[in-house]
């Protein structure tokens, strides 16, 4: 299971099986107003691949509302809650308190990404630099 792939194992956690499953289960569980607006404005639903996973700027998206919440804790500490049931087995924490994620996650969601693949390529890179992946290129944690 990648990075960008949504969870579709976790017992009980059906509701974020899919892209479409996973932008209503971020409508109901970040109760913030920008937020909200954001995701209808497909922040969140017109950036995901042909085979399901999310794109790297949906990703960087949530990354980055777990982040600051812009300056809400109510709704980062529901976005952190919310990037851990959709991309398990990913921890936020791993992720958040090690290395330049952050900015790269700023960069890429305001940006245009000419080339997905690229932002995903570049995306794997840091991940590989700060130990995060393993000999497969794959999850370390």
């Amino acid at each position: 299971m990648g990075i960008l792939t949504i969870n579709r194992i976790a017992p009980g956690d059906s509701q974020v099986d899919s892209i479409e499953k996973s932008k209503s289960f971020l409508r109901q569980t970040v109760e913030h107003t920008t937020f909200r607006k954001a995701l209808e404005n497909d922040s969140w639903h017109a950036h995901h691949t042909r085979k399901g996973d999310v794109s790297v700027k949906s990703w960087c998206w949530l990354f980055c509302w777990a982040m600051t919440g812009i300056t809400s804790e109510d709704a980062k500490g529901q976005s952190r809650w919310a990037f851990r049931k959709i991309f398990r087995p990913v921890e936020f924490d791993n992720v958040s308190k090690d290395g330049p994620f952050h900015e790269f996650a700023r960069i890429m969601r305001a940006g245009t990404v000419p080339d997905p693949h690229d932002a995903e390529e570049q995306l794997m890179q840091m991940l590989k630099q700060h130990n995060m992946l393993n000999e497969n290129g794959e999850l370390a944690f």
